[in-house]
């Protein structure tokens, strides 16, 4: 009966050990996971604030160049263009990198109205990034639906395109915007444009599309000239012709052959325009398109990246650059 007895208490102690041990092992990995998280936690908040010296960094650079009155063009000489080939540069424990681009670079979606050789130049970029005929029926539905995304009114640019009957006809719907895009993103919401990119061979996703398209600025009343009487900066919905990628010059003009691409470029690396009508005899179709060039730019996109012990952390905004000032006009965090 003894030998019964401590035979249960040994199993009862036993039992009681492997109950606290796991309960310990349980205890020690939730402590861990608390740690890690804790720790992972006060990383990602550094490595925010170290993405946001980031912009900080930007706005800087694009002050001191707003200041700069003596000289107006905006080109890839610059400080601000050389960003994108900066190495991160350590803050603390973590790093920092940042990409200044030229939102001017681009063609402005929202302007397509402006004017038929805007929405022409529009047409032939999207086609030749598609490596579609610009004349082809699927790049006149996707230039149709833009319009008919962007304009006021409900009446279709055809009886095959899109206005608020087709979106709201959607699973799940949604209103037609009939104003301009806030953001390039809105692309993926217009009728067409996310199947054919799918369904092309030749570009990956929309995201290559957008790198040659912008938005800004988004409303007329944001866009106003040069003034050269005064020699202040203002905002501009011109693309600039320092800054602009070959594809963009390509699309100027009706024929590609028209714009004299390689000198543009060899111009915009070692003397950037500082005239508009410099770059008349680099371009045939310039009397039709010289209301859409400029020399300067007023819109910036900036991507910021912040890493500390591996956690990252991204800021992507655009930048409006005044004469006195730099606004934040868009603003996300990844």
């Amino acid at each position: 009966m003894l030998t019964n007895e401590k035979g249960i208490a040994l199993i009862l102690t036993l039992l009681i050990i492997t109950i606290l041990v796991v309960s310990i092992l349980d205890f020690s990995h939730t402590i861990q996971i608390d740690t890690t998280m804790t720790g992972n936690f006060r990383d990602g908040v550094k490595a925010y604030y170290n993405a946001k010296s980031g912009i900080n960094f930007a706005i800087a650079l694009l002050k001191e160049d707003a200041e700069d009155t003596e000289y107006l063009p905006d080109d890839l000489t610059e400080k601000w263009a050389k960003s994108c080939y900066m190495p991160p540069l350590a803050i603390d424990d973590g790093v920092m990198s940042v990409c200044i681009v030229d939102e001017n670079r681009k063609i402005n979606i929202n302007k397509i109205f402006k004017g038929e050789n805007r929405l022409n130049a529009l047409q032939r970029i999207i086609a030749s990034l598609l490596d579609i005929d610009k004349d082809d029926d699927t790049i006149i539905n996707i230039i149709n639906n833009i319009r008919d995304w962007i304009d006021k009114n409900d009446e279709s640019q055809t009886a095959e395109n899109a206005e608020q009957s087709y979106y709201e006809s959607l699973d799940p719907p949604y209103p037609c915007k009939n104003g301009p895009l806030d953001t390039i993103s809105e692309l993926r919401l217009i009728k067409g444009i996310i199947e054919v990119v799918k369904e092309n061979e030749k570009i990956k996703d929309l995201q290559e599309l957008m790198e040659y398209l912008t938005v800004y600025p988004v409303n007329d009343n944001e866009a106003e000239k040069i003034n050269i009487n005064t020699a202040s900066r203002q905002v501009n919905d011109k693309i600039n012709i320092n800054t602009a990628s070959r594809q963009v010059l390509e699309s100027l003009c009706y024929e590609p052959e028209m714009v004299d691409v390689n000198e543009i470029i060899g111009h915009q690396e070692e003397e950037p325009f500082e005239k508009v009508d410099q770059i008349e005899d680099f371009i045939g179709c310039y009397n039709e398109i010289k209301d859409m060039i400029a020399i300067e730019s007023s819109y910036y996109s900036v991507d910021a990246t912040g890493e500390v012990n591996g956690i990252r952390k991204r800021i992507l905004a655009v930048l409006k650059k005044d004469t006195d000032k730099i606004k934040i006009v868009y603003w996300k965090v990844e």
